[in-house]
């Protein structure tokens, strides 16, 4: 992983999308141990112990605060307009609009709390028959943000912070939130996180009354799947299939 130093002497304008992508292989991924089982009796406990699994796992990173020096300002990013709603404002959020219809916000944070979080999570996956099944036993939580200075560099919007661990006088760790436009249509982010073993990360945003979310992957439960927590194992990526690797 990256030191805190390395993060402070990586300015913006020295960062490229090659570079990205080099300090995303350096990301710690989640600690997992994978079992494959076939025992019936293993089964049936997993069966009987499920809902209390469930009713003690964490779903998301509960909700933080989130705090800014930085004033209210507007970016122009292509056809994009990101408006930064900040410390002269008593709920701080970002915003976004296109120049097809600026008095549309496509895209808004949360108003007053926090929109990027991580945790330190460890995995239990356990495969049987082509099924997956995963527990997630969370270590801590890192859901108080901060938002410390906004930087133009190039093709880039970039928003840096911190996030600090939810019990007091816990560990903090820096972040950095990338934004650029891929054609006129299409706004890229990137986020990165640099804290020792933080491996889950979390974007929040809000949605409007008629927005609603589709797809997921095969499911046989419901169609719009918006207010629901929809859990998702990506297997293969493309291998084989004309990508050169896996995507996120």
């Amino acid at each position: 992983m990256p030191s805190p130093q390395d993060y402070q002497e990586n300015t913006p304008e020295a960062l490229t999308f090659k570079q990205l992508q080099q300090l995303q292989k350096q990301v710690k991924r989640p600690k997992s141990r994978v079992r494959a089982s076939g025992w019936v009796v293993r089964r049936l406990l997993r069966v009987l112990t499920k809902p209390f699994r469930i009713i003690f796992r964490p779903k998301v990173i509960d909700f933080g605060a989130i705090a800014t020096v930085v004033p209210s300002q507007t970016y122009q990013l292509g056809e994009f307009t990101i408006n930064w709603q900040g410390a002269d404002t008593q709920k701080p959020y970002l915003y976004i609009n296109h120049a097809d219809n600026p008095s549309k916000i496509i895209w808004h944070t949360p108003a007053g709390q926090n929109f990027i979080a991580g945790a330190k999570v460890h995995l239990e996956i356990i495969e049987e028959r082509g099924s997956v099944e995963i527990d997630e036993n969370r270590k801590s939580q890192f859901p108080n943000q901060t938002v410390d200075r906004i930087e133009e560099a190039g093709d880039f919007l970039v928003i840096f912070g911190r996030l600090q661990e939810s019990r007091s006088q816990g560990e903090s760790a820096q972040y950095a939130l990338y934004f650029r436009t891929s054609g006129s249509k299409q706004l890229d982010f990137y986020l990165h996180i640099i804290g020792d073993d933080i491996n889950l990360a979390q974007l929040r945003f809000a949605t409007s009354a008629d927005e609603h979310f589709y797809g997921f992957g095969e499911q046989f439960s419901r169609i719009d799947c918006k207010g629901y927590e929809v859990r998702i194992v990506t297997e293969e990526g493309g291998i084989g299939r004309g990508d050169p690797a896996p995507k996120p």
